[in-house]
């Protein structure tokens, strides 16, 4: 399964691209600490607490065109999925200049059942949205 969305943000690529890897931002639209050395076939941890207990969900990075592709896989304690590579999901955003605003376009694919596609469509379309409005308020475009 695989889900797409988008959102015109109005501002660079540059302030979107740093929303979306730079730790600080990430922990403002995910909620978790994002730990990596931010480079191709990189580990990408997502560390948080979640009832008391601390978690690490995990990826590793397969797409870092600057201004242009950031994609990783994904594998959550909470998918129920026994953590083995084909049970790791595909999360791309791709950027693309659209004047002085920038069209972000998500692909998360390789959703393996029904429970898990409802639950990323539903907080992808959030998440966006934050992204969205935390490029749009950084002054510095």
């Amino acid at each position: 399964m695989e889900i797409k969305k988008t959102r015109t943000i109005e501002t660079s690529s540059t302030v979107v691209w740093n929303v979306l890897t730079k730790p600080e931002h990430i922990e403002k639209w995910s909620g978790v600490k994002a730990e990596s050395d931010w480079k191709m076939d990189s580990e990408l941890l997502f560390k948080f607490t979640w009832d008391g207990k601390e978690f690490v969900d995990k990826g590793k990075i397969i797409g870092f065109d600057k201004n242009e592709v950031f994609s990783y896989t994904y594998w959550s304690n909470f998918s129920g999925l026994t953590d083995q590579p084909d049970n790791y999901s595909k999360i791309k955003f791709e950027l693309v200049k659209k004047g002085e605003k920038t069209l972000l376009e998500l692909t998360h694919s390789n959703i393996k059942n029904q429970l898990m596609y409802e639950h990323s469509d539903k907080n992808w379309g959030e998440t966006l949205d934050q992204i969205k409005d935390i490029a749009e308020s950084i002054e510095d475009k």
